[in-house]
């Protein structure tokens, strides 16, 4: 059970976790403490709200595909679970993509070492760029994975050789599926393009 501190009248606990005399920090200080802990705790509240509103759009779209479901006799939407829903005129959209969550497993390791045994082998003869393409596909991002996608798209090299067929068997045997995620997707369509363009919740993106 996490103890909960309570902090003195007339104190404030700083960043080295001591406590400091409100009478001696600066007001600059102050007013930039009481900004973002304002800002943080409307957060907070927009959060519920948010979550609130997710569960209100599944809760609203799984009735409205069920209920199309027993009028039809038939699954409404598209493999997989994706399914869309328009207004009348086809200017708004409101629809759920779900994502397939994967991974590589062991087998990985043997593709690798697979093709590094082509490359060695055709090292005399081999053109340098692929053997940048390969190295760099196999390189970690920051966050510390392999780019799946990356590695996947060597199978889009044609190369004759049987060392490096068994490499890309290898690496499609390496897939795991981990899950699935569901998305809810809010569409407008362009006045000028008519394209349909997503509306995004996600303030990085603002």
């Amino acid at each position: 059970m996490t103890q909960e501190f309570t902090i003195p009248e007339g104190m404030k606990l700083n960043a080295s976790g001591s406590y400091v005399p409100i009478s001696n920090i600066k007001a600059k200080d102050l007013l930039q403490d009481e900004m973002v802990q304002e800002l943080h705790d409307e957060m907070q509240q927009v959060l519920k709200v948010i979550e609130q509103f997710h569960a209100k759009c599944e809760s609203r779209l799984d009735g409205m595909r069920e209920l199309l479901d027993q009028e039809h006799g038939v699954r409404v939407g598209g493999p997989g679970g994706n399914v869309s829903f328009r207004t009348f005129d086809g200017e708004l959209s409101v629809g759920i993509r779900v994502n397939e969550r994967q991974e590589f497993g062991p087998e990985l390791e043997q593709a690798k070492k697979l093709i590094d045994e082509c490359l060695l082998k055709w090292a005399d003869g081999s053109n340098p760029h692929l053997v940048t393409v390969v190295n760099q596909v196999f390189a970690v991002n920051k966050a510390g994975k392999l780019d799946m996608d990356r590695i996947r798209g060597l199978k889009n090299y044609e190369i004759e050789d049987e060392t490096w067929q068994r490499a890309m068997a290898a690496i499609e045997d390496a897939v795991r599926s981990v899950g699935s995620k569901r998305n809810i997707r809010f569409m407008r369509r362009d006045p000028v393009s008519k394209k349909p363009v997503g509306i995004s919740l996600d303030f990085s993106r603002m």
